[in-house]
């Protein structure tokens, strides 16, 4: 084997490499910029629901917002139904897959309790206009994730397949199973665990909602707050 031919090969294997990692760069910037924009599209909507209401948004006055043509919002969403169901579905998946990533099941439960509850707090409050946008459409169109688009998401048959579709109940059903663990462990007095779940979970809303409309900023005093707040729920279902 002469030194021309290794010389060559290693220069094709080089160029090889460069070449998938150019593409991939590119790939990975495409994503980002398309998450971007998504996010964008996401809180100039949730800005005209909150200050105009639900009937005021149109796919128009988004994209005169955010400076796009309503052409490049319809490729991301069909109309504006399935735009708001998206925003509810962003809110609801963001915090069952982060609660879910915690693996709260392996933790102690009284530490498994205040875990979610704080990370759900914290999670909330990430984005607080989609939140608040949320919770307006809640008030006036009822429950706007049931026709489950795919427009966030992936648009390939795999994916809708596999895609399984979490509501606000798969949160609820997260706090009480932690409340059931903690009853047959004698940790937790014996009460109904899925209505103590909602209660926790409608207290969670009560607290965000007033964070928001206070325009708290300052995150020791939401920290103060949060932590204060969970205390307050844990101690409700603990065994004295």
């Amino acid at each position: 084997m002469n030194n021309s031919y290794i010389i060559n090969s290693v220069h094709n294997l080089y160029y090889v490499y460069i070449q998938e990692n150019i593409f991939m760069g590119i790939s990975e910037r495409r994503e980002m910029e398309k998450k971007a924009l998504k996010k964008k599209i996401f809180d100039s909507a949730s800005e005209i629901i909150i200050n105009e209401g639900y009937e005021k948004l149109s796919i128009r006055k988004i994209a005169q917002k955010i400076e796009y043509s309503p052409a490049v919002i319809y490729n991301y969403f069909k109309n504006k139904d399935s735009l708001v169901t998206s925003i509810v579905q962003d809110t609801i998946i963001r915090i069952y897959s982060s609660m879910m990533a915690l693996d709260l099941e392996k933790l102690p439960v009284e530490e498994a309790l205040r875990k979610g509850l704080t990370e759900f707090l914290w999670l909330l409050i990430e984005n607080p206009q989609q939140y608040r946008a949320t919770s307006l459409l809640w008030l006036t169109t009822g429950n706007p994730h049931q026709n489950k688009p795919y427009d966030y998401y992936e648009n390939t048959a795999t994916d809708k397949k596999n895609y399984e579709d979490p509501s606000d109940d798969e949160i609820i059903k997260i706090l009480a199973g932690i409340l059931e663990r903690g009853i047959n462990e004698g940790v937790f007095r014996k009460l109904d665990a899925k209505l103590n779940a909602m209660l926790m979970v409608s207290s969670v809303f009560g607290l965000i909602s007033r964070v928001i409309l206070d325009n708290v900023s300052d995150k020791e005093t939401k920290a103060k707050l949060f932590d204060s707040l969970v205390d307050l729920l844990v101690n409700s279902v603990l065994q004295h």
